[in-house]
C-alpha cells in the first residue's frame, strides 16, 4: 500500500488517483490531507499539493484539479524526456510538470466541453484536439506516463509491487447496414430497381436479382465470416446495431425484417452485442430508449453497451442520456476521420462529469483506428492500414490496456471502394492472436 498525502482531496482528486494509481498501476493506496499522519508513516508515500510536507517524493500542483466547473485553460505545450508535456511546474518538484492534472485534462475531455466551432455533423473536430495541434494523438499518453510513475516509484520503494499491465485485443463492427439487397422494405426495394435501371447497371441488377431470389449470397453479409475469424484467433467481438426507423443518415435494414432479426438473435448468441443509437439520438433521450427497447426485444436479453452512431456525442448531454438509461459501458470515444488516442488513453475509464464534479459508473472504452476512417477520410491502401494498426496496437500492448478497432461489414464486402480491405481484419487478428482466449 502507498500512502498519498494531497494538501486539498475532492471529487477530482478522489477520480484521478483512482485512475492513475489504481486503475493503470493497479496498486493499493490510501489519500490523506493529514500532515501529521503522513509525516509518521514509515511505507511507501509521496506527496501532491502545493508545498512540500516534508516528503523526499513530491509533485507540485496546477490549479486544475482545485478548481470547479470548466474554464480556458493556458496550456502550452513542451517536451520532457522525449514526451510532450504541459502544466508545468515551477519549483521543486519530482517532475517539472504535474502529471495528475494533465491526464485528469486528458481523460475528462475537459477542451470538449469549452466552445469550439463543430464539424458538419456537430462533432468535436479531432483538428481542434490539443493531442492533433501538438502532434501526439498517436500515443496514449496518460498510459506512457502511469509507465514513468511507475518506474520512479520502484527506484524510491523498491519492494513496492505491481501487477503486469493488462492487454487486450477487441474487434468491434458497427452494422450501420448489414445487406446491401436484402430486407429494405418495399418502398427502398422499388427505389432501389429504379435507381439501377436507370444506371442501367447490369451487374448490379443481376447481383440485386440473384441475392433476392436466394440464389447468391448478400455481398455485405459476411457475418459468418467475421466469427469465424474471432473463433480461430481467440477473440470475442462486440457488435452495435443501427435499431432506428429509415432517414438520411441512418439506413439499415428495416428492424422488423425477419432476416435482420435472425442475424441479431445469432449475434447476440455468439458474440456481445449493443446499440448503435442513430444519427439525432445523441441529444434525444426518448429516441434512444426506443431503439434499446427494440434490441432488446429481439434479442431478449438486456443491452448495456452503446456506441453513437456517425460517433455523435456531446459531454456532458450524450453520457448523462445513456446513464439515465441504464447503460454500463460506451465504446463511442474517437475520431471518424483520424487514428489516435483520442482521451490520451487505451484504458478504460469512468465518466466524470465536469458540471456536477462527480464520477460516473458509466465506463468508457476508446477505440483507437476505425476502418472507414483508413480507408475514406486518410486514403490509406489496405497495407497503410495494416501497417498503423498494428503500430497502434503495439503501443496498447507495450503499457497495457483495450486496443480497440472498429470495422464494418460493408468494408469487409471486399469490393468497390474496400476491395482488399479484409486483409486488414485477419491481419491485425493473426498478429496478435489471443492464444489465452
Amino acid at each position: 500500500m502507498i500512502l498519498v498525502y494531497c494538501d486539498h482531496i475532492n471529487p477530482r482528486h478522489a477520480y484521478i488517483f483512482r485512475f492513475i494509481l489504481g486503475d493503470l498501476l493497479g496498486l493499493e493506496y490510501r489519500l490523506t490531507h493529514d500532515r501529521a499522519e503522513f509525516v509518521c508513516f514509515t511505507g511507501p508515500k509521496f506527496s501532491y499539493g502545493a508545498d512540500n510536507p516534508g516528503s523526499r517524493l513530491h509533485f507540485l500542483s496546477h490549479t486544475l484539479l482545485k478548481e470547479k466547473g470548466v474554464r480556458e485553460q493556458n496550456i502550452r505545450v513542451t517536451r520532457w524526456q522525449g514526451l510532450p508535456i504541459f502544466f508545468q511546474a515551477d519549483g521543486l518538484s519530482a517532475w517539472p510538470f504535474d502529471p495528475f492534472a494533465l491526464i485528469f485534462f486528458l481523460v475528462t475531455r475537459y477542451e470538449e466541453y469549452l466552445p469550439f466551432q463543430p464539424d458538419a455533423h456537430g462533432r468535436f473536430p479531432a483538428l481542434m484536439s490539443l493531442a492533433y495541434r501538438d502532434g501526439f494523438l498517436d500515443i496514449p499518453l496518460a498510459d506512457i506516463l502511469a509507465d514513468r510513475l511507475k518506474a520512479l516509484l520502484v527506484e524510491n520503494f523498491p519492494h513496492l509491487n505491481f501487477p503486469s499491465g493488462a492487454f487486450r485485443f477487441i474487434p468491434s463492427f458497427d452494422i450501420d447496414i448489414a445487406f446491401a439487397h436484402l430486407g429494405k422494405g418495399w418502398m427502398r426495394a422499388t427505389a432501389a430497381w429504379l435507381k439501377l435501371l436507370l444506371k442501367a447497371d447490369i451487374g448490379q441488377i443481376q447481383e440485386r436479382r440473384l441475392t433476392i431470389r436466394g440464389k447468391m449470397k448478400d455481398p455485405f453479409d459476411n457475418f459468418d465470416y467475421q466469427l469465424e475469424l474471432a473463433g480461430k484467433y481467440g477473440y470475442h467481438p462486440l457488435y452495435f446495431v443501427l435499431m432506428s426507423d429509415f432517414g438520411k443518415h441512418d439506413r439499415n435494414t428495416d428492424y422488423k425484417g425477419l432476416k435482420f432479426r435472425e442475424l441479431i438473435r445469432m449475434l447476440s448468441i455468439r458474440a456481445e452485442i449493443g446499440i448503435h443509437p442513430s444519427y439525432r439520438s445523441h441529444l434525444r433521450p426518448a429516441q434512444i430508449r426506443v431503439e434499446k427497447s427494440r434490441l432488446e426485444n429481439i434479442t431478449g436479453k438486456p443491452v448495456h453497451m452503446s456506441r453513437f452512431h456517425y460517433l455523435r456525442l456531446g459531454f456532458p448531454q450524450s453520457y448523462r442520456t445513456l446513464i439515465d438509461l441504464g447503460f454500463t459501458d460506451d465504446y463511442s470515444l474517437g475520431y471518424s476521420t483520424v487514428n489516435g488516442f483520442r482521451a490520451g488513453t487505451a484504458t478504460p475509464f469512468l465518466f466524470y462529469d465536469l458540471l456536477k464534479e462527480e464520477a460516473t459508473k458509466l465506463t468508457l472504452h476508446p477505440f483507437i483506428f476505425m476502418d472507414s476512417a483508413m480507408a475514406d477520410q486518410l486514403k490509406y491502401s489496405p497495407e497503410q492500414a495494416l501497417e498503423e494498426a498494428v503500430k497502434l496496437t503495439g503501443l496498447v500492448s507495450q503499457y497495457g490496456g483495450e486496443a480497440i478497432g472498429i470495422w464494418h461489414n460493408y468494408a469487409l464486402s471486399d469490393r468497390g471502394p474496400y476491395r482488399g480491405w479484409r486483409g486488414l481484419l485477419e491481419g491485425i487478428l493473426s498478429k496478435f492472436a489471443n492464444t489465452t482466449a
